[in-house]
C-alpha cells in the first residue's frame, strides 16, 4: 500500500507538470484553432536556455535562467504565430494544413535545438531541490511540493486573467470570432500574438520542472505535448480548470498504472482511458460545470 501511495505522490507532481502544459497549450489552441505541435520544441528550447544559465546552481542564476528561457519561448512563439499561422489562416488554410505546418516547425526547431546545444542531456545542479525527505513512511522533495503549488497558482491566475480582466475578455472575443472582435474595435491579430506568447512563456515552467526532476533532452518535448493535447481534449478547450484537473489525473493514473504494470504499459493505459473519455464526452468533462470559469 505504501508503495502505491508513494507512486501517487510522484504522480501528483508529474500531473502538475501536465496541468501547466495542458493549460498553456489550451490557451494557444483556443485562440489560434491550431494544434501547435511546435509547442514542445519551443518549450524545450526555453528549458535549454534555462539550464545553460544555471551552471553554478545559485538561486539567482537558476531563476534568471528560467526567466530568460520564458522570454525566448514567448518571442519564438510570437514569431511563429505572426509569420506562419496567421498568414496561413488569412489565405484560407484549413486545420489539416496548419497541423502539417506546425509538425514541420516542430522538427525544424528540434533540429535547431540539437545544433545549438548538442545531443547530450543537460541537468540542473539542484540536488537539494530534488532530494527526497522522509515524511512518515513517504519520500517528498521540495520539487514535488513546488510544482504542485505552481500548477495551482498558474491555473488560478490564467483562469482569473481570462474571466476578470479586459485583456481576458478581448481574448475570449477573439477566440469566439476574430471577425466580430475586429468590428467592435479589438485588434484581434495582436491579442492572438500576445496571448500565445504569454502562454508559451509560462509553459516553460513545465519543461523546466521536467528538466529538474530528470534532465533536459532535445526530444523531450514530444511526450509532454501529447499529454498536454490529451488534457485539453478531455478537460475541455474552454475550461482552464477542467484541463488542469485532467492533467493532474493523467499524472496520477500513469503513476498508479506503473506501480502495478510493466513500465511500457503505464502510458498506454492512460492514453486508452483518456481517449475513451474524449469519445464519451467530446466537449470535455468540464463542458457544463466549468464552462463559465474558463
Amino acid at each position: 500500500m505504501n508503495l502505491i501511495l508513494q507512486a501517487l505522490i510522484g504522480g501528483l507532481a508529474f500531473g502538475a507538470i501536465y496541468a501547466i502544459a495542458g493549460v498553456t497549450f489550451g490557451v494557444i489552441y483556443r485562440v489560434t484553432k491550431v494544434f501547435h505541435l511546435a509547442f514542445g520544441a519551443i518549450g524545450t528550447l526555453g528549458a535549454y536556455v534555462a539550464v545553460s544559465m544555471s551552471s553554478d546552481g545559485s538561486i539567482g542564476s537558476v531563476l534568471g535562467g528560467l526567466l530568460l528561457g520564458m522570454v525566448v519561448a514567448g518571442v519564438v512563439t510570437a514569431l511563429v504565430v505572426a509569420l506562419v499561422y496567421q498568414p496561413m489562416v488569412r489565405r484560407g488554410a484549413d486545420a489539416g494544413i496548419t497541423f502539417v505546418a506546425s509538425l514541420a516547425l516542430s522538427f525544424i526547431l528540434q533540429s535547431g535545438v540539437l545544433l545549438a546545444f548538442g545531443p547530450g542531456n543537460r541537468s540542473f545542479p539542484l540536488e537539494w531541490f530534488v532530494r527526497q525527505q522522509r515524511v512518515g513512511p513517504f519520500g517528498i522533495s521540495w520539487s514535488y511540493v513546488s510544482v504542485v503549488a505552481v500548477a495551482l497558482i498558474v491555473t488560478a491566475l490564467i483562469a482569473l486573467a481570462i474571466t476578470r480582466t479586459r485583456a481576458g475578455h478581448q481574448y475570449v472575443a477573439v477566440s469566439s470570432s476574430a471577425e466580430q472582435a475586429e468590428i467592435v474595435g479589438i485588434r484581434g491579430r495582436w491579442v492572438e500574438i500576445a496571448a500565445c506568447a504569454a502562454a508559451a512563456a509560462v509553459s516553460v515552467i513545465a519543461f523546466w520542472f521536467v528538466g529538474v526532476q530528470s534532465s533536459v533532452i532535445a526530444s523531450g518535448g514530444t511526450q509532454l505535448t501529447l499529454l498536454a493535447v490529451l488534457a485539453v481534449l478531455a478537460g475541455g478547450a474552454k475550461s482552464v480548470w477542467g484541463t488542469s484537473l485532467v492533467g493532474f489525473a493523467i499524472g496520477m493514473l500513469s503513476a498508479l498504472a506503473a506501480s502495478v504494470l510493466p513500465g511500457e504499459w503505464s502510458l498506454t493505459v492512460v492514453f486508452v482511458i483518456v481517449v475513451a473519455l474524449v469519445l464519451a464526452k467530446p466537449g470535455g468533462i468540464a463542458r457544463n460545470r466549468l464552462k463559465a470559469r474558463a
